[in-house]
């Protein structure tokens, strides 16, 4: 007797197992407020606020012990070099632009600032003083407290931009420690008001104050400070906001990566505080369009957490900064180093009950498994991970099942698709599939199916794949094939879900768990056939190939009853479409579920729907003769037109 034709495994191993590459992005907002420490870097001592400093509270903290007193000041009127003014040493007449231009000394830009210049006139007054400044190799120290009393006066929230330039100029020229402290603080504040972001947006501001930051870490005779935290919480509030990039252009990245490491060589008592808001900045950073962390990600997985022993929010931060990489291929290369991969295993088994670290991490390693067939191979034998990551499935799926709330079936859909990526490669597929804990999906997708909504589609999308890829290995340990019955039945109380991909995933799926008879006489039930065949109809040609597939095993059963007559007036119908004729594939798929029908069912047969079978056949002559068809889709043609024959 000529043999049927079954949805075979090459078909399978080309159509059936799933990558699923495109799914639903964690969700990672912008620090809302930008607070210095969010709602996950609550620590013992965190800063103090020290934002209530008035511009004389800024004088008064900044003025050296031989500076003349704000009593003296307010008792005479303007010096300059010390000396009243005398009738001959009054300003000299001419307008004060002109004025500002010719002043070429530190004491006659001070004297004009202390004439109460306007705000205009204040601006250029300030870029004079920077003027002067670069040409001067050192300042006396009372210069130095002349430039910081008149800087301080521009110490006004309400006027960001000449706050801004007096900023500039004391973290240029260094005028104190003191000086340094305020003008952080203040920029600081500044940042955390989004409307200040076109202000604060400076690449000369973003240099300053990563030297700033440098030159505190590499001060090993003092210990790390609070405006040190306060430096780097201000690039990391800048660098929410995707339009600066001037963080970038400074070689913000190459710059936060050099600070994390001086960090760790140093590890000073407040090592952890630092690295918190170093990594939060680089999480930010890593953001940008086109930034790759190619050339630093190794380091910032495999020995900072390995150095640090996974304090949890330093982990966080840079789950946060893997799940944004591993979206870029070159980054994708460096993580698949197996220091990295066993790091994020460690991860997602360490902090399970985490979910915001958890749905990041199986978010990245899910990527990789994506593209790559080296980070399965990798991670299931070089990391020995399958049964970690199994486990850790089936308790977020044992939490969904009990109470199935948005977060939880999220973190599952992160989950299971990462396993359902694994099982792609055969050899590891054969070690997933015979893992007890993959049973968990079946009361997983009966919960699923009962809800709605988005992220519910995800999950339902990823374990319906999760069952393609892993019915593909249809072998005696498999612990799924027990389960094939349950899983066909609850998959078809969706199956004409609104969603597509929903759709066509599990038609894939069943595809697959129609190789077995039970399965076969459960999609031959009356209600359940016909809903089958009305999916002929798609709009959506992969879901025709398909269902194509699942009437394929079907029509393979010839101890099956079920209404022929209307199959093959269905398969009927896609051979006179007209884009059947440029589907080859999808034609080759079809002509072989006629070829088992008419097999095994012609006497059944009626002889008007023979008939409307071979006027279809003659349609499709030109295309069996064409130079390009397949000679396997020729061959098909020739047999049934023979079985039509005899």
């Amino acid at each position: 007797m000529t043999d049927v034709f079954f949805t075979s495994q090459s078909q399978v191993n080309a159509r059936r197992r799933v990558q699923r590459s495109e799914p639903e992005r964690p969700v990672t907002p912008r620090d809302g407020d930008r607070r210095l420490f969010n709602n996950r870097e609550v620590i013992p001592e965190r800063p103090q606020s020290a934002f209530g400093f008035t511009t004389d509270d800024y004088i008064n903290s900044l003025r050296p012990p031989t500076a003349r007193s704000s009593v003296e000041r307010i008792a005479v009127p303007p010096t300059r070099h010390g000396r009243p003014f005398s009738g001959s040493d009054r300003p000299p007449s001419g307008s004060t632009s002109s004025r500002i231009k010719s002043a070429k000394t530190v004491g006659e830009v001070i004297e004009l600032f202390q004439e109460g210049p306007d705000s205009t006139e204040s601006r250029k007054l300030l870029k004079q003083l920077n003027r002067v400044l670069k040409k001067r190799e050192r300042l006396s120290v009372q210069e130095r407290a002349d430039i910081q009393e008149v800087l301080g006066q521009f110490f006004d929230f309400d006027t960001p931009k000449l706050l801004i330039t007096s900023i500039k100029i004391i973290l240029q020229y260094q005028l104190s420690s003191s000086a340094t402290a305020n003008a952080i603080r203040a920029l600081f504040k500044l940042s955390r008001k989004k409307v200040n972001d076109q202000h604060i947006n400076s690449s000369t501001i973003y240099t300053l104050t990563f030297a700033v930051i440098r030159k505190i870490m590499l001060n090993t005779e003092k210990e790390y400070d609070d405006i040190l935290i306060y430096a780097i919480a201000f690039l990391k509030n800048a660098a929410s906001n995707k339009s600066h990039t001037g963080l970038v252009e400074r070689d913000g990245i190459n710059l936060t990566t050099e600070l994390i490491q001086i960090a760790l060589d140093r590890n000073d008592a407040k090592v952890d505080q630092v690295l918190i808001q170093l990594t939060g900045l680089l999480r930010q950073l890593a953001g940008f369009p086109d930034i790759s962390l190619a050339d630093h990600i190794q380091f910032i997985v495999a020995e900072l957490l390995t150095i640090k022993g996974y304090v949890e929010e330093i982990t966080f931060n840079i789950s946060r900064i893997v799940s944004k990489t591993s979206l870029l291929q070159e980054a994708r290369e460096s993580l698949l180093d197996i220091r990295c991969l066993s790091v994020l295993v460690d991860i997602m088994q360490r902090y399970r009950v985490k979910l915001d670290i958890l749905v990041r991490i199986a978010f990245a390693l899910g990527n990789l498994c994506t593209y790559s067939d080296d980070a399965r191979c990798r991670m299931a034998f070089d990391c020995a991970a399958v049964p970690r990551i199994m486990d850790t499935m089936q308790m977020i799926g044992n939490s969904l099942v009990s109470d199935p709330g948005d977060d939880i079936i999220d973190a599952f859909a992160k989950m299971v698709r990462l396993v359902a990526n694994l099982a792609i490669n055969s050899d590891v597929g054969v070690i997933v599939s015979g893992q007890q804990t993959i049973a968990c999906l079946l009361p997983v997708l009966e919960t699923l199916v009962q809800r709605s909504g988005n992220t519910v589609d995800e999950a339902m999308l990823n374990s319906v794949a999760a069952i393609t890829n892993l019915s593909f290995y249809f072998n005696q340990n498999s612990v799924l094939i027990d389960l094939y019955p349950q899983l066909t039945m609850t998959m078809l109380k969706v199956v004409s879900s609104p969603t597509i991909e929903i759709q066509y995933e599990i038609c894939r799926a069943l595809g697959n768990l129609s190789r077995t008879s039970e399965v076969r006489g459960i999609l031959t039930e009356n209600d359940v056939f016909l809903e089958l065949l009305e999916l002929l109809q798609s709009s959506t040609i992969e879901i025709v190939e398909a269902v194509c597939g699942v009437l394929l095993n079907i029509a393979a059963d010839e101890d099956l009853f079920f209404d022929y007559h209307k199959m093959l007036s269905g398969i009927v119908g896609l051979l006179h479409q007209e884009w059947m004729k440029t589907e080859i594939n999808v034609l080759a798929i079809v002509l072989k579920d006629v070829f088992n029908l008419v097999l095994n069912f012609k006497r059944q047969l009626r002889n008007d729907s023979l008939d409307s079978l071979r006027y279809a056949m003659d349609g499709l002559v030109s295309v069996i003769q064409r130079d390009d068809t397949p000679d396997l889709l020729q061959s098909i043609f020739v047999r049934i037109d023979s079985l039509l024959g005899e």
